[in-house]
């Protein structure tokens, strides 16, 4: 690394460097406009503070230059102007380089340069930690006040001059007192912990380890439990966990049996599964026992079961179902479940005995069949087969519930009901809107239709008599190839002083005079519009065709014939978007081909995807006010670091721009008046526009483009 004063040639690409030191230091989040703009003068007015930093007295830059690449590592500003505090204006340090010493190196040659013996002073943003802990290392003390008239508030650093302690004998060392050697000598007695004994709490321990001294095993012995009259416990804690056992007991189902009567014999219902072996008996009302329910999960909605069995009445007959519709039922069956309905009226399912059919509802769903209905034997009753473990179950089934396997969706035609027909809207289409077509017309229209809306009166007997030997030889009046080749030279002095200025329009017009092969493809171009013209009359789609060709004409001279005039700035590809329609164009080719950002160095983005989202949200709140059914073709960011603060966008409706120290504005394609370049900048409707003077001819042609077609 090499330290040395600067010189001017060390700072060609400064800006550059600026921006790529401070950009994530800067960028704090927070900042408001003004504050963002300040950041962005910093790096416009850069290599100006060094320039004037280089001819000012008592001041002095200093460079620190990369042995390996020769490129700028670093440099830092010094004003050493006689008054209290000397001060360091700017040190900035490449990204590749920080905490490698360079920092400390330019700070050590300001220093020197200023003075050892003199106070030095630093403005910092408040909320760049990296600098102040910098700084501090420095020996600069942050004093809690702002300081300068900035958008973005600057801390001031101080560090006062370094003491010179003049040069004498070393003093000689004191005599070692026994005070000294005691305060050294440690650990002394009142450095000892200091154990104080444990409050008694009454902790229970047994009285014979488990592990007998002497021996490497554990006892086998079992050893007696505390006898119940020799608790810790008192009355009231006994009680109180006596019945707290009685609850747990109660609400696991545990609590002690309580016989009841003989129940009459019930028919022997077939074996569902294997679990109805393992059921539990019901047992009888007891004042500790609880009414249980069974939860059911259906993946979107809980149901609960009541199982608490009740006396059975009637074996061989089955309670007709209530006709209010139970919230609480199962929507398939469980073998080990009793014979009992939702509703709690006994029933007893056999093996001869079908469920009957109902007929299918049409409005509300069937209601659930019961939790504890038979097996199914009539086709009324749908099941399937778990693809894991085969166990029967309902065909709404979402899980197996017994090994959880997620089921199978079931196809429409199991449902047992047909989908409701759906309806279709047919539109027809709708015939194109057609301007009205006049009537036939003879082969020799009369006078007054070959004259103009503005034609002098009709009783004007030469006029009209001029005007039908005119649309005899096949051209309207103003239409004839001659007038066509005036319309055209007008038209493009037009646009030339529109695009370049009066000052450059004797050398197009030159350049027209002198090409020979422009003026063979304008005279065939000119002459078959003629002849067009003079079939078609004056009508609105005559004029737009005649417009179009004035147009496409001037474009091919000024991108092929006068190319080097301008400097070869519009590309050869907007040639291939001549004579096309908005209907069938495809806008954002010819956005791009007129444009032609592969030769430009502008940073801009297709693909609002991979777009940062701090530039998306820059550009959508500066100036891009596009409407919900806008295509964006792109968004072109002109800002150095405040990521799509400056730029424009063009979308299919209009153009979108935003430039620095100037008001967001837009314009609209159908409506907008025609583009012109003054003084270095497009005029878009009276609003200021500048992209560069190389974008500038490119928009003011694209946009007369897009004018045209829309």
């Amino acid at each position: 690394m090499t330290l040395r004063p600067a010189r001017l040639a060390d700072f060609d690409h400064l800006e550059t460097f600026v921006w790529q030191a401070i950009f994530p230091a800067f960028d704090h989040p927070g900042l408001t406009d003004a504050q963002r703009e300040e950041n962005d003068a910093l790096i416009e007015l850069a290599r100006t503070e060094v320039v004037e930093a280089l001819d000012l007295p008592h001041h002095a830059v200093f460079v620190a230059i990369d042995g390996k690449t020769r490129t700028l590592a670093g440099y830092v500003v010094v004003d050493a102007s006689p008054r209290a505090y000397a001060e360091i204006k700017r040190l900035i340090v490449k990204r590749a380089h920080w905490g490698k010493g360079v920092g400390a190196e330019l700070m050590e040659m300001a220093t020197d340069f200023i003075g050892r013996d003199r106070a030095v002073s630093a403005c910092i943003r408040y909320y760049n930690e990296r600098a102040l802990s910098f700084f501090a290392k420095q020996g600069f003390v942050d004093t809690g006040e702002t300081t300068g008239a900035f958008a973005i508030p600057r801390k001031l650093l101080l560090r006062e001059a370094f003491e010179r302690l003049p040069k004498t004998a070393a003093p000689a060392a004191p005599a070692e007192s026994p005070a000294a050697d005691d305060y050294y000598d440690f650990p002394t007695e009142a450095d000892e912990p200091v154990f104080e004994s444990l409050p008694d709490y009454r902790l229970t321990t047994d009285d014979a380890p488990l592990f007998e001294t002497g021996e490497n095993a554990l006892r086998a012995e079992e050893i007696p439990a505390t006898p119940a009259e020799e608790s810790s416990l008192t009355e009231d804690q006994l009680s109180v966990l006596e019945a707290f056992i009685a609850r747990a007991r109660a609400a696991k189902g545990l609590a002690d049996k309580i016989p009841e009567p003989a129940a009459p014999s019930r028919p022997a219902s077939p074996p569902a599964s294997s679990r109805s072996d393992h059921s539990t008996p019901p047992s009888g009302p007891s004042p500790a026992h609880r009414m249980i329910e069974f939860e059911v999960d259906f993946g979107d909605k809980v149901e609960t079961i009541s199982r608490t069995p009740h006396p059975v009445e009637k074996p061989t007959e089955r309670a007709a179902p209530s006709p209010n519709p139970v919230p609480a039922t199962a929507s398939f069956e469980f073998a080990f479940d009793s014979g009992t309905t939702p509703e709690g009226t006994p029933s007893t399912p056999t093996q001869s005995q079908p469920k009957p059919e109902e007929s299918p509802k049409k409005t509300p769903p069937p209601q659930p069949k019961p939790a504890n209905a038979a097996p199914a034997v009539s086709e009324s009753v749908q099941t399937k087969h778990c693809p894991d473990c085969q166990t029967s179950l309902p065909i709404s089934a979402r899980f197996c519930f017994t090994c959880g396997f997620p089921q199978p969706e079931p196809s429409a035609g199991d449902t047992g009901d047909r989908a409701p027909e759906e309806d279709f809207l047919v539109l027809e289409e709708i015939p194109p809107v057609t301007e009205p077509t006049p009537q036939a017309q003879p082969k020799t229209p009369p006078p007054n239709k070959a004259e103009p809306a503005a034609a002098t009166p009709r009783n004007n007997a030469s006029t009209a008599q001029d005007s039908t030997e005119k649309m005899r030889n096949g051209a309207a009046p103003g239409n004839n190839p001659a007038d066509l080749k005036t319309a055209f030279r007008e038209y493009l002095s037009e646009r030339v002083v529109a695009y370049f200025g009066q000052r450059h329009l004797t050398k197009y017009l030159d350049r027209l005079d002198s090409s020979i092969a422009f003026q063979q493809v304008r005279d065939g171009s000119l002459a078959k519009l003629s002849t067009w013209l003079g079939e078609q009359g004056n009508t609105a789609a005559s004029r737009v065709r005649r417009r179009n060709i004035l147009a496409d004409l001037t474009e091919y001279f000024l991108a092929e014939t006068a190319a080097d005039l301008h400097g070869h700035l519009l590309p050869q590809r907007l040639l291939r978007h001549q004579s096309v329609d908005w209907e069938v164009a495809d806008l954002f080719r010819l956005v791009m081909d007129y444009l032609d950002f592969a030769s430009e160095s502008e940073r801009v983005y297709t693909d609002f995807v991979v777009m940062p989202t701090r530039a998306l949200k820059n550009a959508t709140t500066s100036f891009l006010r596009a409407a919900r059914d806008e295509r964006v073709f792109f968004i072109c960011d002109q800002s150095l670091i405040s990521q799509a603060k400056n730029g424009f966008a063009v979308t299919d409706s209009g153009i979108y721009w935003k430039n620095v120290l100037q008001p967001a504005g837009s314009a609209t394609f159908t409506t907008m008046d025609p583009p012109r370049i003054e003084q270095g900048h497009l005029v878009l409707d009276g609003q200021y526009f500048d992209a560069g003077s190389r974008l500038n001819l490119k928009i003011a042609v694209l946009l007369d483009k897009l004018r045209r077609m829309g």
